[in-house]
Formats: C-alpha cells, structure tokens, sequence
C-alpha cells in the first residue's frame, strides 16, 4: 500500500529480494551502524529500536489522519488533541464533521460491523450518503476484535478485551503525522522515486480478484 496511513511501511507480498534486501540493511544500518546523522536521523532510529510509529485508532486510523490532512490542505485548519467523534446509532458508527463560518464543509464516518456497512451501502445506492470519507471494517469493534484474535479469558467479556487490546495496541507508540514520515520519505527518494512511479506500483500496490470457490482452485492454492 502506497502511503500507508498506519505508519509502518507495507510492502506488498510476494517473492523479491530487492526490497526486503533495503529495508533490512537500512534497519541494520540505522540499529547496529555507526552512522547515527544520516538521512533518516536520530529519530528514525529510536523508531525502529526502540518505540513504533503510528496513528490513533486500532483499526489503522484512516479516517482521523485523512480528516486531519483534508482540513489542514483544503480549509487551512490544524486541528490538535482528539477528534470529537459523535456516537451515531452504535460505538461502531461515528462521524466527525468540520465547520468553517458555519458551514459544514467536511463529514467524515466510522463505520464497523456488516450491519452498519449495508445501511452505508444502502445510503450510496440510493444517493443519500453524504459523507466525504467514510472508514470501514466488516469487524465490530474495528480489527481488534476480528476473527484471528484472541478469545477472551474465562470471565472477561468480549467488551473488556477489547478495551484492554486498544489500551495496550497504543501504548509507547509515537503518534505523529504520518505525511511527514521522514522514513518514508527517505524510502521513496532513495529506492521509489516517487508516488505513482512504476517501482512504487510494482512494490507497494496490490490487485484484489474474486476468489473462485472450488476444490480444484483450493488445491491449486495449497
């Protein structure tokens, strides 16, 4: 994923030297290296050593930072501390607006669990959704109660869990602007070139395809 919001950098899967080869030797570089003023500086080096680089929210934070951006570049507004996310119907359906003289000029939502997401889809069917942006994860509660993660203790409720996770998901993680990554910054002028280029679509995009359910397609896969 190109530009990905979350932090870390993802790179997409699949067999190729060339770029776990980079990112390791710059890790070795910057962990083990004697060079502790290069381009990535002091900080990138704390972040890979020590702490982990990210966003609020556990679901990858893409609506908070895209929200936070929009409203800088378009309505020059920075916006500090937390974002006053409105509760909607649910803990799984919040919106967060922006108003400039009284007008709302952005409206942005969060939205998790397949119920939500019909009424969502429902709304863009019939042309009634008037949301900009809108973040969505089939998992209620967002990926920390998705179907891989731990269950919980006997008796600890689904809703503690999660509270824990999200407690622990934030904790020494740096939370800064993403689009001032100095390590990916440093990625694309070094090894990318730039947003869009074919190095970058070739390493950090991906292709979704229906997956054909079969038993001659699933021993193929295996």
């Amino acid at each position: 994923m190109e530009k990905n919001l979350h932090g870390p950098v993802s790179l997409a899967m699949g067999p190729s030297n060339e770029r776990l080869s980079y990112v390791t030797l710059k890790i070795e570089q910057q962990c083990f290296g004697t060079d502790r003023t290069s381009l990535w500086g002091v900080w990138e080096l704390r972040w890979l050593c020590r702490v982990s680089y990210g966003v609020s929210g556990s679901s990858g934070g893409y609506a908070e930072s895209v929200f936070r951006y929009t409203a800088e570049v378009l309505f020059g507004r920075v916006i500090e501390g937390q974002l006053n996310l409105k509760t909607i119907r649910n803990s799984d359906f919040r919106e967060v607006t922006l108003e400039v003289e009284g007008k709302t000029v952005l409206k942005f939502a969060i939205c998790y669990g397949f119920q939500n997401l019909q009424n969502i889809v429902r709304k863009v069917k019939m042309r009634k959704c008037d949301y900009h942006f809108v973040e969505v994860m089939a998992c209620p509660s967002g990926c920390l109660n998705g179907g891989g993660q731990i269950k919980p203790k006997p008796g600890q409720s689904p809703k503690e869990l999660i509270q824990l996770l999200e407690t622990i998901y934030m904790d020494n993680v740096l939370v800064i602007n993403p689009f001032k990554n100095t390590l990916v910054k440093s990625l694309y002028d070094e090894w990318l070139e730039q947003p869009g280029s074919e190095k970058a679509k070739k390493y950090m995009h991906t292709e979704y395809h229906p997956v054909v359910k079969s038993i001659t397609s699933q021993l193929h896969n295996w």
